[in-house]
């Protein structure tokens, strides 16, 4: 079964300890915090202060079999670990992201396939992140370099699992070979789009992530191209039927994308629409063009064309949900009765200025929560104060334009 971040916490929310448990794990970790806290300070070194990995690395002989991450995850609760989903380098929820939530999914990958494809979802996020500390003037050199190591240390996990073919099969490894793939293409198109108008450091640093991204290109490339050839000699009776599955699975993710841009329209703009319409028209080719093969009895040219097909209609949904995020419309502005009001599109056309958002949550307004997730509230525009979570403010700089064209 494959489990997504999002599903493990909502599993999250509903596990709960006695008090009784809670208090008896609780005095361990104080104990076991005391003993680091004062070995640091006999070492003399900041003064005694604990950081995140000095917990996380605690030994406990009473609860060992237990990881510790998991024990912090029931302690937080899973209200926590949802609000730590919508954190960005710098925040302070940011470590249990990264060091309790995704560090608990990754109990749930029982498989190569699905440990690969939870490190494409994670090496997609710190791209996702990267983008919105950009777009917030928020990101710097270290930033960078520590979002890009993390990229990199899961790029390098999923081409281990796609060389290790005993391991995988070889439509899995076409699956997420394509897929990271255009998950790739689009975020290099998204980084660039960024880093044009933006200040000089931060656009120095999205541009080496684009930089990054393009050596990641050509490795997945050389993946995706042996796992085709492998897919396209296949005769068996399981290449007939995914190739039939793949065929089921294209159209519903075309139809999605469909669905999407009829609901976003008026936030595109019409010559978006176009561009993106002419990008989930080439994947319909292509659908046809597989379902020949399919009728005529190419299974193996049938799934991997229809994996192309995939590839295209997944790759298009990114740049457009990019699109409507990053680049300004002043129709989301007419949405909204007052000028903070949360809202997860601004755009509008390709040489407008971009309203900017930061991970600011209204609680008395349950709409504005649905809204923002990673986002946040909007700042007015070019020069605009954004309010961070710690109380910070960054001004807003720059246009975003989104490249949609094939």
């Amino acid at each position: 079964m494959k489990y997504s971040i999002e599903k493990i916490l909502s599993f999250a929310k509903y596990i709960r300890m006695a008090p009784d448990e809670k208090a008896a794990i609780r005095r361990v970790l104080q104990a076991e915090f005391a003993r680091v806290s004062a070995q640091r300070a006999r070492n003399d070194t900041a003064a005694g202060l604990l950081k995140w990995s000095d917990i996380l690395s605690i030994q406990i002989k009473p609860i060992i079999l237990m990881p510790i991450i998991l024990i912090l995850a029931l302690l937080l609760g899973g209200g926590t670990s949802a609000l730590a989903e919508r954190a960005l380098p710098g925040d302070t929820l940011y470590p249990v992201k990264i060091q309790v939530n995704e560090r608990l999914a990754g109990t749930f990958a029982l498989t190569p396939k699905a440990q690969a494809e939870l490190d494409a979802t994670l090496a997609q996020r710190r791209l996702q992140e990267a983008e919105q500390l950009a777009i917030q003037s928020r990101l710097d050199a270290s930033t960078q370099q520590e979002l890009a190591a993390n990229f990199q240390n899961r790029a390098n996990k999923i081409q281990a699992v796609l060389n290790a073919s005993s391991t995988i099969s070889s439509q899995d490894a076409l699956e997420i070979s394509s897929d990271f793939q255009a998950s790739l293409n689009a975020h290099k198109r998204i980084l660039e789009g960024i880093a044009n108008g933006r200040k000089a450091d931060v656009a120095l640093a999205v541009r080496n992530l684009a930089s990054l991204i393009e050596d990641e290109q050509s490795n997945t490339k050389v993946q995706v191209d042996e796992s085709e050839q492998t897919v396209k000699s296949e005769t068996s009776t399981e290449i007939q039927i995914a190739a039939q599955n793949k065929f089921n699975e294209v159209q519903r993710k075309i139809q999605e994308v469909k669905n999407f841009i009829s609901k976003k329209s008026l936030v595109l703009g019409a010559d978006a629409v176009v561009q993106i319409q002419a990008r989930v028209q080439a994947a319909s080719d292509l659908v046809v063009k597989g379902k020949t093969q399919l009728d005529a009895g190419a299974y193996g040219d049938a799934f991997v064309t229809f994996q192309q097909a995939q590839s295209i209609a997944q790759e298009s949904k990114l740049l457009v949900e990019a699109k409507v995020d990053f680049e300004d419309h002043e129709s989301d502005e007419n949405e909204s009765s007052t000028p903070t009001t949360a809202t997860s599109s601004p755009s509008m056309n390709a040489s407008s200025t971009s309203h900017f958002k930061v991970n600011v949550q209204d609680s008395d307004d349950e709409n504005k929560k649905n809204r923002s997730e990673n986002r946040g509230v909007e700042g007015s525009g070019e020069g605009s104060p954004e309010i961070h979570t710690n109380g910070s403010s960054v001004e807003s700089n720059g246009t975003v334009h989104i490249d949609l064209d094939l």
